[in-house]
């Protein structure tokens, strides 16, 4: 049996370094602290968004489901009586009728 010399390591590529290599806030420049401060910020922003529409979603489904159907004779009351009563205000006109009063 012969014996097989080893092979010589690849040579090193500058970019796989650099994924590799554990850099500091000190070896990296200002553009790629700024640029990853700003990638966090902007995905915690998207988070936030996110789970506030869900929130707001089903708080709206809930009320809608539970609260609405108690509250909405009371709406319709109140709606009822601002209709009837709308022409109260308006000068010139009789509280009974709402037609305008005739001069005399």
């Amino acid at each position: 049996m012969t014996e097989q010399t080893p092979l010589p390591p690849p040579p090193k590529d500058p970019d796989v370094e650099m994924l590799t290599k554990n850099k500091s806030l000190y070896d990296v420049g200002a553009g790629q602290v700024l640029w990853k401060n700003f990638l966090a910020g902007f995905g915690r922003a998207l988070g936030l968004v996110a789970v506030y529409l869900v929130f707001v979603a089903i708080s709206g489904i809930l009320f809608a489901r539970f609260a609405l159907p108690f509250l909405s004779p009371l709406i319709n009351l109140y709606s009822s009586s601002l209709n009837s009563a709308g022409s109260y205000g308006r000068p010139g006109t009789t509280p009974t009728t709402g037609a305008a009063k005739l001069p005399q």
